[in-house]
């Protein structure tokens, strides 16, 4: 008999979210998966990008449905997935540039 030498730490419970899965996860598995209102490090989960470029695309008005709150920045799940589904195109801006 073979001996598992995979740690507990190593073992998946299933309740994790687990970034090699994202690819293959349907748009509807993923509205499951994540809350309706994300933070920038899950948006950067789904989009397996850095933080920083969450931060910086939202500088150039480029990710929709983004909502401010506090000082932090909250973004509506189903208008980036929408936004992700139909080819990322510009984001209209929420408030005109000066």
């Amino acid at each position: 008999m073979a001996k598992d030498d995979t740690t507990q730490d190593e073992k998946s419970d299933g309740n994790e979210r687990n970034s090699e899965s994202l690819p293959e996860a349907a748009p509807s598995d993923l509205r499951t998966a994540y809350p309706a209102v994300l933070i920038a490090a899950e948006l950067a989960e789904i989009m397996r990008v850095d933080r920083r470029v969450i931060y910086e695309m939202v500088r150039e008005h480029q990710i929709p449905g983004v909502r401010p709150f506090r000082r932090q920045l909250r973004f509506d799940r189903d208008v980036v997935l929408n936004w992700l589904r139909d080819g990322q195109g510009r984001a209209p801006r929420s408030t005109p540039r000066r």
